[in-house]
């Protein structure tokens, strides 16, 4: 430490702490390591099919990621392995017209992910089965989609998750179950720019927690207050 004297100023050494998990060394094309953190890498995979994001992320089976990001890419189908020995807390697909996810494709993984973004896909089947094995999934975000239904008991057994949004798709009126098994959970719903004409009675029994509910820009006919009457803590509808 230097000091000038006479004058109270010192000038302090600076010290470079690395983050904890920093980029790979290895070429891991055509994913790019965008920077490291102490909660992990993020890593981008742009404009490229399954196959060869396969062979680069495989390179990455060793690193916690941060954020994983596909976007622009050339997929129909999820499947396989492509994520199997990963460990990702936030995965974000975009841009990418994938039409089907299959039911092994959050197998191992899934665990480890507490945020699922999938935006401006040709998604036309909610893929129940395949977001079974996102036992820790937080926040789910399917915007842009070719989405008409929410099946029943779509997010059984996702226990930990507070914020749902499924916009700008083609969704009709949700099954009286569709939120079934979440009770006492979800805190945000986001269901706007959808078909959805009416709300059955019971819809939203599971409610109890729900803070934001928003279905503005669908086709609404008519609602009855006491369809909402679960909604003991509701701070902001949108209709």
């Amino acid at each position: 430490i230097s000091c000038v004297t006479g004058v109270q100023t010192c000038a302090l050494p600076i010290f470079y702490v690395a983050p904890k998990f920093g980029c790979p060394t290895k070429n891991i094309h055509p994913c790019e390591c965008l920077e490291g953190s102490d909660e992990g890498i993020s890593v981008v995979c742009d404009n490229t099919n399954l196959a060869s994001m396969s062979v680069g992320l495989s390179l990455l089976e060793q690193k916690k990621m941060k954020v994983l990001r596909l976007k622009n890419c050339n997929i129909e189908k999820l499947y396989g392995d492509v994520f199997r020995n990963l460990n990702v807390t936030s995965l974000i697909i975009e841009d990418t017209p994938i039409v089907e996810i299959s039911n092994d494709t959050f197998l191992v993984v899934g665990p480890t992910i507490k945020r699922l973004e999938i935006r401006n896909s040709r998604l036309a089947v909610f893929p129940t089965e395949a977001f079974k094995s996102l036992s820790n999934v937080q926040n789910l975000i399917i915007d842009h989609s070719k989405l008409t239904e929410i099946p029943s008991n779509a997010f059984k057994g996702l226990y930990k998750l507070k914020e749902v949004q499924l916009s700008n798709a083609n969704i009709a009126t949700p099954h009286k179950d569709s939120f079934g098994g979440l009770d006492g959970h979800m805190t945000h719903l986001r269901l706007y720019r959808n078909n959805i004409t009416e709300i059955l009675e019971g819809t939203f029994d599971f409610g109890t927690m729900l803070e934001l509910l928003d279905l503005a820009h669908n086709r609404l006919l008519g609602l009855k207050p006491t369809y909402f009457k679960p909604l003991t803590r509701i701070r902001r509808l949108n209709l």
